[in-house]
């Protein structure tokens, strides 16, 4: 077994590497301080490199007290994003691992790149979870650069679209755009906001589930469809979104969403890159 600080990361970065030839269960772990009766989302991009289950899931993530534990990874897969929200109880610390053959052994290699734990809030509440996001989101934004649009900007659409996107995409895309690290991607330069307007269309009706690459970053994680949203307020937020902070995209209005919408009634399922042609 041996564990070892790699140059193999996702950006050229470092990695926590784990390599086993003999069927084990090798874990990397912190003890970290924790809040009480608080909510963290923990997460971890992986790479494996021939990891044979022999009794146990693999390379994945877990948080040892909580009892909580991510999806496992076998084979030889180009990296990926596991991730898992959990709440700790009483408890002033949480042992938080990274893992290979997990639950009964594996064999291979497994690199481990940009952990990160975020904390969603007090109390387990919804409500809590997204205000601390949004916090979070305002500590971290990244500053408003000027610059001469092309496209004209109502600013009525945009007041009426900032309304929107402050009630349904804040919490996970950020205020300024940039989205949430290891979980959610950013709307600011994103090529699939600001290129053809019926793709974002698409996302925000019949919502989104990943893997995705945005920006040359994969995620995986589910956009669930907002059929809450008329159609002038989809135009209203997309407009707003394809507008703002670097995007300087045409506006969207209500009869583009209304086709769309028709278009693919039958649509049950949220998209795939795949089936968006964006894989």
């Amino acid at each position: 077994v041996i564990i070892s600080l790699s140059d193999k990361g996702r950006n050229n970065s470092k990695a926590i590497q784990i390599t086993v030839n003999r069927s084990a269960d090798v874990a990397a772990g912190l003890d970290v301080p924790l809040e009480a009766n608080t909510s963290y989302r923990f997460s971890a991009w992986v790479r494996t490199e021939n990891v044979v289950r022999t009794g146990g899931l693999g390379a994945m993530i877990n948080a040892h007290g909580a009892q909580v534990k991510s999806a496992g990874v076998d084979g030889t897969k180009d990296w990926q994003q596991l991730s898992f929200d959990f709440q700790n109880s009483a408890e002033e610390t949480e042992v938080l691992n990274l893992l290979l053959g997990a639950y009964g052994g594996s064999t291979g290699t497994v690199w481990f790149d940009d952990v990160s734990l975020i904390k969603l809030g007090s109390g387990g509440s919804a409500d809590s979870a997204i205000e601390a996001l949004r916090e979070w989101h305002k500590k971290n934004a990244a500053p408003t650069v000027a610059k001469v649009r092309k496209n004209p900007v109502d600013a009525e659409v945009h007041k009426r679209g900032e309304a929107v996107y402050a009630m349904t995409c804040t919490a996970c895309h950020g205020p300024d755009g940039q989205g949430t690290p290891g979980a959610f991607p950013p709307l600011d330069g994103s090529e699939w906001l600001v290129n053809d307007p019926e793709l974002p269309i698409k996302i925000v009706l019949k919502g989104l589930q990943g893997p995705v690459t945005v920006k040359g970053v994969k995620f995986v994680s589910v956009m669930p469809p907002h059929n809450d949203l008329d159609d002038q307020k989809v135009a209203d937020v997309l407009t707003y979104a394809r507008q703002s902070w670097s995007n300087d995209a045409a506006a969207i209005t209500p009869q583009q969403v209304k086709a769309v919408r028709d278009k693919y009634k039958d649509q049950a399922a949220p998209w795939t890159a795949q089936q968006l042609g964006k894989e």
